[in-house]
């Protein structure tokens, strides 16, 4: 964390400055429909669409799990 204070590279002015940015809002949003439905596309011919679908949702929820027990121990538990 304290790295990242110290970088030579200026995180917090690129957001901001990029947040604004209405080029590549519309490149991201772009890229992010031609995914979502190109996936959609494919998900009926898939053997079992539905546990697919249930089996992703497992996946990001231990994921998240595990994102979060790892901040809680790299951040020493402020919380307690």
């Amino acid at each position: 964390m304290d790295e990242a204070q110290h970088a030579l590279f200026d995180f917090q002015g690129v957001s901001s400055r990029n947040a604004v940015d209405v080029r590549l809002k519309r490149s991201v949003n772009k890229a992010t429909l031609h995914q979502y439905t190109q996936r959609q596309a494919i998900m009926p011919d898939l053997p079992d669409a539905n546990g697919l679908r249930t089996l992703a949702g497992i996946q990001s929820l231990i994921g998240l799990a595990l994102l979060t027990l790892w901040l809680l121990n790299f951040l020493g538990r402020p919380f307690e």
